[in-house]
């Protein structure tokens, strides 16, 4: 389940710098659109999964409620971002704020110490 997940978090950073590229150049894609809704939904499903395979399932947990809301910003910002009819300037901020949160969740899943730090005891 891990390297599943892992596989689908580079395939979302991959489409979402492409989808990206694409805004700048004024270029929508509807396949990209489908394929980023798809590995979204591949990325919470095997996160989850992985919750709940664990020994700790508790949603009370502040680490996987981080992990979620990272989640949910990156995703959040991202369709704000790469809807068509926001100016560019506002659309490459909300893109920008898209890929902070992507950068916060990595850090928060792939560096304990981070994540210690944040949020106490994680």
């Amino acid at each position: 389940m891990l390297t599943s997940h892992l596989v689908i978090i580079g395939l979302s950073l991959i489409i979402y710098l492409i989808r990206g590229g694409l805004m700048l150049a004024g270029k929508p894609s509807t396949v990209m659109t489908s394929l980023a809704a798809l590995t979204s939904l591949g990325l919470f499903g095997t996160g989850i999964a992985m919750v709940f395979m664990s020994s700790d399932i508790s949603f009370a947990n502040s680490w996987v409620i981080a992990m979620i809301l990272g989640f949910l910003l990156y995703i959040t910002f991202g369709v704000i971002a790469l809807k068509s009819g926001l100016r560019k300037p506002v659309a490459i901020t909300l893109w920008l704020l898209g890929m902070a949160a992507f950068v916060f969740t990595f850090l928060l899943a792939t560096n304990t110490d981070f994540a210690k730090q944040l949020l106490g005891a994680a």
